[in-house]
């Protein structure tokens, strides 16, 4: 299952990403204006000065920004329920889980009450 924008959002906040939204409005060259919405920018922990496109939910993010070197991180897929899971064991013995259509969104579930937990 895919997170809501709101998840994504938070998630990824969570993981030292910043975002900063501000109000735009289209104009057009006859200098007509047209409608009002506002655009969401990103700021990744490494490039904190220069907007990036949202982070994806994929492997190399997870492993980048959200997993730390000293948890272990398994997955195996559940024959039965037809999806990938996935297993964080933390040193302190807790353990976190998450299952998802991927690697990537089981991952993205393991991590998402940890990276609550942690804000």
């Amino acid at each position: 299952m895919k997170p809501t924008d709101e998840q994504h959002k938070e998630f990824w906040e969570g993981c030292r990403w910043k975002t900063q939204t501000k109000p735009y409005e289209a104009s057009f060259a006859d200098g007509a204006v047209g409608e009002h919405f506002d655009v969401t920018f990103w700021y990744s922990p490494d490039e904190p000065e220069e907007p990036q496109p949202p982070p994806d939910i994929d492997l190399n993010n997870l492993f980048e920004y959200a997993v730390e070197d000293e948890w272990d991180v398994n997955f195996y897929f559940d024959r039965c329920a037809q999806d990938q899971n996935c297993i964080i064991n933390l040193p302190n013995e807790r353990e976190y889980e998450g299952a998802g259509n991927t690697r990537a969104e089981a991952l993205f579930w393991a991590l998402y009450p940890l990276v609550k937990e942690q804000k």
